[in-house]
């Protein structure tokens, strides 16, 4: 009789002790998104963000009469883009970017005469690690990544301060 007391209020005190109702959701990583908060509601989204839904106990999620009772825990999620139109403009010049991939310097050659151009390394992270501004596309540039450690960079070249091309740059030892 002792021995089963001693079960029983080792079970009951293990279901006191035990965490029930514990969700381990995915996790998000994002850099587009946001929050908005206006008075009461403060809503904090990311594109593609994956859609929870948790049900109350008592309703049946199965039940389509009873979802006035759902509850959204998380986020949005978009599975249908539809692309309406994608128009670019025809590059009416020729920038060359070698060697790629490369271990000290990386050239820069430019196809565009009379021209002001400004150049920017940046990191994985976004950080600007290099940046040379306002010189004339009439001379080729080098651009010294001896320092800069074994990895994938992003070269920015912003011509007359309006038109942006990126290039994926990789740093090899």
């Amino acid at each position: 009789m002792i021995r089963v007391s001693i079960l029983a209020l080792f079970f009951i005190s293990q279901m006191g002790l035990s965490q029930t109702g514990f969700i381990t959701s995915p996790q998000v990583i994002s850099n587009v998104g946001g929050t908005w908060i206006q008075n009461n509601y403060n809503l904090s989204f990311t594109v593609g963000e994956i859609a929870i839904a948790t049900f109350p106990p008592t309703i049946d999620p199965y039940d389509q009469s009873s979802n006035g009772d759902l509850i959204l825990t998380q986020g949005f999620h978009q599975d249908n883009y539809q692309i309406v139109n994608i128009s670019e403009s025809p590059l009416s010049y020729k920038i060359s970017v070698f060697p790629n991939p490369t271990q000290n310097q990386l050239n820069i050659s430019f196809d565009i005469p009379k021209n002001t151009a400004t150049i920017m390394i940046r990191d994985v992270k976004g950080n600007i690690i290099y940046i040379k501004p306002d010189f004339l596309t009439d001379e080729d540039q080098m651009v010294e990544l001896a320092s800069l450690a074994q990895g994938i960079y992003w070269l920015e070249i912003i011509l007359e301060k309006s038109e942006r091309i990126v290039y994926q740059i990789q740093k090899i030892n």
